[in-house]
C-alpha cells in the first residue's frame, strides 16, 4: 500500500494508511461487530442516555479462568474496525494467549451517538464524560459478557484517556495497564486546544456542516503533526491540493459524533476521584502500568502522564519523533513490541 504522506489525517485514517491491516495473520471474520445493549443509562450529570448501545468485537478466546481478557477501547473518530490492525498473533495484542474486546466508545456512530440515536438525535443528545465511557464498558463487560476481572486495559489517545479513567474508577477489575498517549490530567494548553476545537464545532447550527467539519480536521492537522514532520511531508505548493483533501475527508465524518467525544475529552480529569491530587491518584491502581508518551506531542501534553509514572514507579516509553501526537502510528512496531513485553 503505497501511503500518500500529504494528507495523513484524523487518527484512525493515519492508521489505516500506514497499512496496519496487512501484516496480521488474524482471520477478521472472528471480529464481527456485535452490540450490548444497556436500557436508560445514568449519566455523570444527572442525564439519562436513553436506549443505550455499546458496540464491540472479541477476539481469541476466554480461558476457562476468564482471566485473560483485555480491553481496548476506541480513539478519537475511530471505531472499533479502526483497531484491528493492532490485533492478532504477531501485533501488539496476542489473540493466541489474549481475549481481547474492542469497545466502541460513546460518539463513534456505532455505540449510543448524536448521530445514531432515534429518541435523542443531534442536539437532544445528552453530554457524556470518559468516566461515563468507562462505567458504560464496565456494565457491558460484567452484565452481559460475565467477565468479572480482565488481565489489561490499553487504549491509544482517547483510548489511553479511557485506560487512565478504568485505573480511578475500577482500580481493582484488571491487572495491567497500558495507555499509550493518552492523558491523566489536562494542561491548560490542552484545555485551551480542546475549548477551541469546541467552539468551532459549536458552530453548525443545521444537522451537520462539512465546511465546519473541514476547519476542525486543519486545526487536528496542524496539531496533530509537529511543525517539522509537515515540512518533511507537505512542500508550501503542495498546500492547496492538501486543504481540497481535507475538505474532501471532512464528508466522512458526523461532526455532532466529533463534537460530543471532543467536549468529553475537554472535561477529562482523573482527580476528580482523588480529591483533585495526581499523588492521591497515583496510589488507586495497585496493578503494574506501561505508560507511553510522546515529547513532541503538542495536541495531548505529556507531562501529566510522566508525573504520574513517576509518582506510581511506572514503566515509562518515551517516544520523541516528530510525527508528534501520531507518535502512535509512526511507531507503531515498537509500542507494540513495548506492550507485548509488558504483558508477558
Amino acid at each position: 500500500m503505497k501511503v500518500n504522506k500529504a494528507i495523513l489525517g484524523i487518527e484512525w485514517q493515519v492508521l489505516l494508511l500506514l497499512g496496519f491491516f496487512l501484516s496480521s495473520k488474524l482471520s477478521i471474520a472472528q471480529g464481527q461487530l456485535q452490540f450490548a445493549a444497556l436500557g436508560d443509562f445514568p449519566l455523570q450529570n444527572g442525564q439519562v442516555m436513553k436506549d443505550c448501545k455499546i458496540g464491540y468485537r472479541t477476539f481469541g478466546k476466554l480461558n476457562a479462568m476468564k482471566s485473560n481478557a483485555i480491553l481496548f477501547p476506541t480513539y478519537y473518530g475511530g471505531t472499533s474496525a479502526s483497531l484491528i490492525g493492532y490485533i492478532g498473533e504477531d501485533q501488539m495484542l496476542d489473540t493466541i494467549k489474549y481475549f481481547v474486546v474492542i469497545v466502541d466508545a460513546f460518539g463513534d456512530g456505532v455505540s449510543s451517538s448524536p448521530s445514531n440515536s432515534v429518541s435523542q438525535p443531534g442536539k437532544l443528545f445528552p453530554e457524556f464524560s470518559i468516566k461515563d465511557m468507562v462505567d458504560a464498558q464496565y456494565q457491558m463487560l460484567t452484565e452481559k459478557l460475565g467477565i468479572k476481572h480482565l488481565y489489561a486495559v490499553t487504549g491509544i489517545s482517547m483510548g489511553g484517556m479511557q485506560t487512565f479513567q478504568w485505573m480511578m474508577s475500577y482500580p481493582d477489575f484488571f491487572d495491567k495497564a497500558a495507555p499509550i498517549v493518552g492523558s491523566p490530567l489536562l494542561s491548560s494548553q490542552d484545555l485551551l486546544l480542546f475549548d477551541l476545537f469546541s467552539k468551532i464545532m459549536e458552530q453548525c447550527q443545521d444537522a451537520d456542516c462539512p465546511e465546519i467539519t473541514a476547519l476542525a480536521l486543519e486545526l487536528e492537522y496542524l496539531t496533530g503533526f509537529t511543525p517539522a514532520y509537515r515540512k518533511e511531508n507537505t512542500s508550501p505548493n503542495a498546500l492547496p491540493n492538501f486543504l481540497k483533501a481535507i475538505e474532501k475527508e471532512a464528508s466522512n465524518y458526523k461532526l455532532r459524533d466529533l463534537l460530543s467525544q471532543m467536549k468529553a475529552i475537554g472535561k477529562h480529569n482523573v482527580t476528580n476521584e482523588c480529591e483533585d491530587s495526581l499523588e492521591i491518584a497515583a496510589k488507586r491502581f495497585k496493578g503494574a502500568a506501561l505508560i507511553t508518551i510522546a515529547n513532541q506531542d503538542q495536541t495531548l501534553s505529556p507531562l501529566s502522564s510522566i508525573a504520574l509514572a513517576k509518582l506510581m514507579n511506572a514503566k515509562l516509553l518515551e517516544l520523541d519523533t516528530n510525527c508528534g501526537h501520531y507518535a502512535f502510528a509512526c511507531e507503531k512496531e515498537r509500542i507494540s513490541e513495548a506492550v507485548r513485553n509488558f504483558l508477558n
